[in-house]
């Protein structure tokens, strides 16, 4: 452990240093399984602890590894207060949001999946991640430092996935543009559905409303997230507690309550 362990990950740009230098898991003595740490993971504790009132909060650093199990960061005690550094590269190790899967295998079953869904689904699932992140609201910022963008509450990683900035114009313009936002959630969401349809065939082989529901968890919890909850059943939550089942159960009572 002590090899692979750095004295602190207080970066995007550390972290990538970091799986960059480190296996992807490793097992300690007492046979527990570490795993290493998302960008979406890494930028939802620094921002929970970076907000704490309490000392201890940011007075230990994460140390790049969670449990695989349950997910519990790894901490290391820090022996001054020290905030995280939340800005994203321009240029670097750093890898987007999406590549939270970049090491999973291909599923080895092959499968054709027929492709697209229909415009009804599909804008009555956009609606309900819509509702869940903002209310439907395309003008809100929140999360820390505000963070978060727009009717489907784009962080800056999810911005950088579909091209999009996050400079304080890049933000300003993205917010008065519903059409954009539009775009960038069908973007990210086919990103997303590419990568499940790739490493699943779970996946391939639901229906495409089922598809649809886990969209929306992927959409909370990222690809990564939505692949071990269609492989293991386990249950994801963000840094603000919100379980990705919510968004799974939200979209199956909107289509079963016949409104596509």
């Amino acid at each position: 452990m002590q090899n692979n362990t750095p004295a602190h990950i207080n970066s995007l740009a550390e972290l990538g240093s970091f799986r960059t230098s480190n296996p992807e898991t490793i097992k300690m003595a007492d046979g527990t399984v570490l795993r290493q740490v998302t960008n979406k993971e890494f930028l939802a504790k620094a921002e929970e602890d970076n907000a704490s009132d309490h000392v201890m909060a940011r007075q230990s650093g994460m140390s790049g590894w969670v449990t695989r199990d349950s997910g519990q960061h790894v901490m290391i005690k820090l022996a001054t207060e020290t905030a995280y550094d939340l800005s994203v590269p321009e240029d670097g190790p750093v890898a987007p949001s999406n590549s939270d899967t970049e090491y999973a295998p291909d599923d080895p079953e092959e499968l054709n999946y027929d492709g697209e869904f229909s415009d009804r689904d599909f804008d009555l699932f956009a609606d309900v991640v819509g509702k869940i992140e903002s209310n439907g609201d395309y003008t809100v910022v929140g999360g820390y430092n505000d963070h978060y963008q727009g009717k489907y509450q784009f962080g800056r990683l999810a911005l950088k996935d579909v091209g999009i900035g996050f400079s304080q114009e890049a933000r300003q313009a993205f917010l008065g543009d519903p059409e954009l936002q539009e775009t960038a959630f069908q973007s990210l969401t086919m990103q997303n559905h590419k990568t499940l349809t790739r490493l699943s065939a779970k996946y391939r082989r639901l229906s495409q409303r089922e598809q649809l529901a886990i969209l929306a968890m992927a959409h909370n919890a990222g690809a990564g997230g939505a692949l071990e909850y269609l492989r293991t059943g386990k249950d994801t939550a963000d840094g603000f507690g919100t379980a990705g089942s919510k968004y799974i159960n939200a979209v199956r009572s909107a289509f079963r309550g016949g409104e596509a």
